[in-house]
């Protein structure tokens, strides 16, 4: 008696070669076959497996969970008992022989759609093998190229298997067979055997990203064993772990989540049993990440942006693109559109859950594909928008202090640490640059422009040195750590000196700040001090007059502006100094020394026009 023959639904040739071509690629095999068991029910809390087992026969697939098998299968194969009047439900091996029927895209929580999947293991394969629940058909290659399966008579291993589900791949080595021919596809060589194991092991760690049941997954090469495991934690934190013989590598993934509206898809069966659910995973590991479309498997739209941004979308038969046009495009816009939304509402929690500089390089690449000709995905171009207002409104800027502020309270200047430094130690709330490279430093200056960071002016520190309330004189020991040290005087007089093009109400505020050095060892304001060179700073105290003089040598070279702000001494201030002395003290000034007198007069008719200097 003939083995049970079970011939797949009418599947034109043509229609199978187009489907095996789409589905190209060994990236795209391991995909398929992870998502056919992720797609699959379990009982509730089992954690889904899949195993790859390459070999220099084929490539065995295993996963922990099993086909669904009705009761006419074996007896009546063109009827499934699942199906009933009102909704013509399949179970899964008469859904496995309908190929391209597409059933499954009426189930809830399920990535496949088309009923196409399983095509692409012609890619490999001539005669593949499926075995479930004691059930193992095997494929009968057809001259014709249809696809037909026999019930495994023997009691071989994969019929006693009692668990999971496995599929037997045996590599397509024959390139006259009738598979290869109609199907226009290569032999395997041992050389393409080989580039399947490294382009398996590469894709993997993306493969489990946003499964729903696969937790793990493993592959074992001829030369060794890959296992990627996925494990959530708290904090809507994924974390991915692979290990590959001896060495592990770990990426932690911070989930946003979002859903697209009410009314974001048509009233049909094909969209209301779709999920609504929207995740955009954000790498906390600082690794780069180019960013990629996922319809629970990444598909090869580049998003441009260093996170992943995962939902239902209708993708075409190659699964590498999602549709644009239509229904399916409008569904495909909206869930595009509710990304970035979530990706705007969720700052704080990339905020709080990861590296400024993680946040800020997305906020950056976010800035950059604004007006980006060229975008695979143009919706991309928008999230700039939605991002802006919150970026405005909330603490996401990060200062050189450590803090988070508003974009309203920080301020950002050109890049000095130690500058910066001291500023911060005044209060000032300085944008950290360091939170991006040395290149994007422009970039986020740009960025801090458009959501409200001003560039810091005088009367922010003027403001600052106010709250000090400095009282003159100031010895060193009086100024608070910020300036306690001379170094930092310094610095901030070369902030003071780079900003007094500042408006004329903070210049005159400044004039009452006592922080300028004086020859007296102390500090006080422009309007205490005068400018003199040294020969006449000796004449004013041989003459016992009372003036302090703005101690010159820093000032000069780090705040010649600064320093102009203090008068030179002229005959103003010495008339009114020796005016004040005689009455004081009448008649000394006629006691002084002859000289010293001579000098005076002579200083008072030839005095220099800046009265800086005492007269030749």
């Amino acid at each position: 008696m003939s083995p049970q023959s079970y011939e797949r639904a009418p599947d034109p040739v043509g229609i199978r070669r187009e489907n095996v071509h789409a589905l190209q690629g060994f990236d795209q095999l391991v995909f398929e076959l992870i998502q056919n068991a992720d797609d699959a029910k379990r009982p509730r809390g089992n954690k889904g497996r899949v195993v790859f087992q390459f070999t220099d026969e084929g490539l065995e697939v295993w996963n922990d969970a099993e086909f669904t098998l009705c009761e006419k299968f074996v007896t009546e194969p063109k009827s499934c008992g699942y199906a009933t009047d009102a909704e013509m439900r399949l179970c899964d091996f008469h859904r496995f022989l309908n190929v391209a029927g597409g059933d499954k895209r009426y189930d809830e929580d399920t990535t496949g759609e088309f009923g196409i999947g399983f095509h692409c293991v012609y890619s490999v394969t001539d005669v593949p093998e499926v075995a479930s629940l004691g059930i193992h058909l095997i494929a009968v290659e057809q001259e014709s190229g249809k696809e037909e399966f026999q019930l495994c008579e023997e009691v071989c291993h994969r019929c006693s298997d009692s668990e999971g589900t496995t599929l037997w791949l045996p590599w397509a080595r024959n390139p006259d067979s009738a598979n290869r021919r109609v199907l226009e596809l290569e032999k395997i060589t041992d050389d393409v055997i080989l580039k399947a194991e490294e382009a398996a092991c590469a894709v993997l760690p993306q493969a489990v990203l946003f499964t729903r049941r696969v937790e793990s997954a493993q592959i074992a090469t001829r030369t060794g064993e890959l296992t990627v495991t996925r494990q959530a934690e708290a904090d809507r934190r994924i974390v991915v772990r692979a290990q590959r013989d001896s060495a592990t590598s770990t990426n932690s993934w911070l989930f946003l989540n979002g859903d697209l509206a009410d009314d974001a898809w048509p009233r049909a069966d094909r969209f209301e049993r779709r999920g609504t659910a929207v995740k955009v995973a954000v790498n906390l590991t600082e690794r780069e990440v180019k960013g990629l479309l996922y319809n629970t498997f990444p598909t090869g739209v580049r998003t441009g942006l260093p996170v992943h941004l995962n939902a239902a979308f209708f993708s075409d038969r190659s699964r590498r693109h999602i549709e644009q046009n239509g229904q399916e495009g409008k569904w495909n816009r909206t869930a595009l559109r509710c990304l970035g939304q979530t990706l705007a509402d969720n700052v704080i929690l990339i905020r709080d859950n990861s590296k400024p500089s993680i946040l800020w390089n997305l906020i950056c690449s976010v800035y950059r594909v604004r007006n980006a000709e060229n975008l695979e995905v143009p919706e991309v171009g928008d999230y700039w928008e939605l991002l802006r207002s919150e970026l405005r409104r909330l603490p996401v800027v990060r200062t050189d202090g450590g803090q988070w502020v508003t974009a309203h309270r920080a301020r950002s200047r050109p890049n000095d640490s130690d500058i910066t430094r001291v500023l911060t130690a005044l209060n000032l709330h300085i944008v950290d640059l360091s939170v991006v490279p040395g290149p994007e430093r422009a970039v986020l200056m740009e960025i801090g422009k458009e959501i409200g960071v001003g560039r810091i002016v005088l009367n922010d520190v003027v403001s600052a040195l106010e709250q000090l309330a400095l009282a003159a004189p100031v010895h060193e020991a009086d100024f608070p750590e910020a300036i306690q040290s001379r170094g930092d005087r310094v610095h901030l007089w070369t902030e003071l000196d780079r900003l007094l093009d500042g408006d004329p109400e903070s210049v005159s505020r400044l004039r009452q700040l006592p922080i300028l050095p004086t020859s007296e060892g102390d500090h006080r304001s422009v309007v205490d001090l005068f400018r003199a060179n040294e020969p006449l700073r000796d004449m004013v105290g041989e003459l016992g007059l009372v003036a302090v003089f703005v101690e010159e040598t820093e000032l000069e070279k780090c705040a010649p502006g600064l320093l102009a702000l203090v008068p030179g001494f002229g005959v103003e201030p010495m008339v009114d100094l020796l005016v004040e002395l005689e009455n004081d003290e009448p008649g000394l000034l006629t006691a002084v020394d002859a000289e010293l007198r001579h000098d005076l007069l002579h200083w008072l008719w030839y005095r220099p026009r800046n009265g800086l200097g005492r007269s030749p």
